[in-house]
């Protein structure tokens, strides 16, 4: 029988922190993460997606601003109390706007992971190739690591040119 189990303050991973992002993760499974985000005030995160996974959040304190659509253009705000989702392979960025408190995001990532957390948006073209190309593979079932490996060759390629 399983019982419950419990994560105590202190007692999490660290994720894959940015600057001015701290990241912890309490739960890791298959398909799910469940995590901790501090973003530090004034903080942007840099563009990118989370590859073949939905990002579901809590704002637990403080505000944060996504952006995203073409050119940057759109955005939301979130504050403290508010849910968000964010849907598979967006191209997206965090900015939290007050500039001297930080903001605390409790996130659930589901679906499956294709070569880490999240993704850096260099270009943001060849990521959403890339999604196309990840999906095609899982589509005709070749192996993550394949895919992986020729996703850092061509991210690295179209960052070149």
């Amino acid at each position: 029988m399983e019982g419950i189990e419990v994560i105590h303050v202190g007692g999490s991973k660290a994720g894959l922190s940015t600057r001015g992002i701290v990241r912890d993760k309490a739960f890791e499974k298959k398909d799910i993460v469940l995590g901790r985000s501090r973003v530090g005030g004034g903080v942007e995160s840099a563009w990118h997606h989370h590859g073949l996974r939905d990002v579901y959040g809590f704002i637990v304190s403080g505000r944060v601003r996504f952006e995203f659509g073409k050119g940057g253009k759109a955005s939301v705000m979130a504050t403290a109390g508010d849910f968000f989702h964010i849907p598979v392979g967006l191209v997206h960025r965090d900015v939290n706007p007050d500039q001297q408190n930080e903001a605390v995001v409790v996130n659930v990532m589901v679906g499956k992971a294709a070569g880490g957390e999240c993704r850096r948006a260099v270009n943001p073209a060849a990521s959403c190739l890339l999604l196309i190309l990840g999906r095609l593979a899982t589509l005709a079932k070749v192996p993550h690591h394949l895919l992986v490996l020729f996703s850092r060759d061509f991210a690295l390629r179209v960052s070149l040119a």
